[in-house]
């Protein structure tokens, strides 16, 4: 039955529906800026009125309201631009690491420029030219050998930083792959305190921005999808296996073999990944760094066979048939001129027959070499051609992800973020109504003063 303290009861609960609708837009504001954060809403309810109908009812009006409460403080989600955004970060992660590879690969060559291995091959060819037309003068045989060295060191250098940059990739997978492992971690972690919370009826909101946020830094590294259990726990698939599941990781472990290979603890089996940061770093460990270094080998192997093979048709200065010009005994790691030709000019085999001092016919021959198709400064064009389109390709295609996830950043900040001016407006609004609910009180409170300190007093 109501009484005269129901009153008090209601203004009771306004207070603290408002109080907490003020705390709910006060941590809104406080994470105004905070891009994890999704915008939070306090959902009220009218608490069950006074009284049930029966058929002992009373006379008097009814039903009457017995106040307000706060049912759940619910977050604002859209998990159609979650995912969205969780696929831009994938490709934007793949294709940024792409061009940032490329753009070193490009640093390396250094074409067009100065130092770079076409203009030593030019230089090259041309002091072959020049002690063709002069093979007597021993300025032009020292300039032939020099520039036969800075076109070996060229290379050697370039192919040289390009295992060292493969080496890089490997290192940089090896730590992206301790950082996803470590993501996974904290994400089951995340899992288990969600799915506690929630069994008492509370909405782990804050947690699961959080987890949120770190599934999205994992799908940057890795193609991934996610899908969520009757607990509201996220399980995190990659390419058909599962990598998170409740609070159990399936960790990701590293073979060598001998470079990093990752493979799945449970089974061995290897990681599938194409897409995010790590599928780049091993589309260019294994496919882009390796095919310019693949084309360095050729390249070298071409210029040892293309000038040896003459060469040794050919006679120096002292009537001495020519041996090899350059010597590689492994890579291009290892390309140099033949010791005894590079301490010694007078080697240089210029000559087709023996005994004749302005015989260039040899060194003319091996001039001719760079107009050769598909030899040479052909394909080292069409290997510096390969690369400017490759890195112009990722440049573009990681400028369209960037716009892309700008784009549903902007569309989920609107839908999901914080609008300071709203939270202004609720502010507001909600510090009036605890003002008029504290005035119930003080009416009700004045009613039952009456009641109980001024009635009773007639006749005294």
């Amino acid at each position: 039955m109501r009484t005269s303290f129901t009153g008090l009861e209601i203004g009771r609960r306004s207070l603290l529906a408002y109080q907490k609708a003020l705390e709910v837009t006060g941590h809104n504001i406080a994470n105004a800026n905070n891009k994890a954060y999704s915008r939070q809403e306090v959902n009220f309810q009218a608490t069950d009125p006074y009284a049930i109908p029966t058929m002992q009812k009373g006379t008097e009006a009814g039903m009457i309201g017995t106040g307000v409460t706060v049912t759940d403080v619910r977050a604002v989600r859209d998990e159609f631009l979650n995912a969205q955004a969780r696929n831009s970060l994938k490709a934007l992660g793949y294709w940024q690491t792409h061009r940032e590879v490329l753009q070193e690969v490009e640093l390396f060559f250094n074409e067009p420029g100065e130092t770079g291995i076409s203009t030593a091959l030019t230089e090259f060819w041309t002091a072959w030219e020049e002690v063709a037309a002069d093979p007597g003068t021993p300025a032009v045989r020292w300039t032939l050998v020099e520039r036969a060295e800075a076109l070996a060191a060229a290379i050697r250098q370039v192919y040289g930083q390009l295992g060292e940059l493969k080496l890089t990739i490997d290192e940089s997978i090896r730590h992206k792959i301790n950082q996803a492992n470590g993501l996974g971690q904290r994400i089951a972690q995340l899992n288990s305190l969600v799915v506690k919370i929630e069994a008492t009826g509370d909405n782990a909101n804050d947690l699961i921005d959080s987890r949120n946020q770190l599934v999205e830094e994992l799908s940057r590294m890795m193609d991934l999808n996610i899908r969520y259990d009757r607990y509201n726990q996220a399980q995190i698939v990659v390419n058909g296996t599962i990598f998170v599941a409740g609070d159990i990781v399936n960790r990701i472990d590293i073979v060598d073999m001998p470079l990093a290979q990752p493979v799945w603890n449970h089974s061995g089996g290897a990681v599938l990944l194409r897409q995010g940061e790590l599928g780049a770093l091993l589309e260019a460990r294994d496919n882009s760094v390796q095919s310019y270094l693949d084309s360095l080998v050729r390249l070298a192997e071409d210029l040892v066979d293309g000038v040896n093979a003459p060469h040794r048709t050919g006679y120096d200065q002292d009537g001495i048939q020519g041996g090899d010009f350059f010597e590689m005994r492994g890579g291009p790691e290892s390309l140099q001129v033949v010791a005894d030709v590079r301490d010694n000019p007078r080697r240089i085999a210029a000559a087709l027959e023996p005994g004749k001092a302005g015989d260039g016919r040899v060194a003319t021959e091996i001039a001719r070499l760079r107009n050769q198709s598909g030899r040479f400064d052909s394909r080292l064009r069409s290997v510096i051609s390969q690369l400017g389109i490759e890195s112009q390709s990722a440049g573009r295609l990681a400028g369209n992800q960037e716009f892309l996830l700008k784009q549903v950043e902007n569309q989920r900040m609107a839908a999901t973020g914080v609008s300071l001016d709203e939270e202004m407006t609720k502010l507001i609004q909600y510090q009036h109504g605890y003002s008029a609910a504290a005035r119930i009180v003080s009416a009700v409170d004045e009613m039952i003063d009456t009641v109980i300190n001024r009635m009773g007093l007639v006749g005294r």
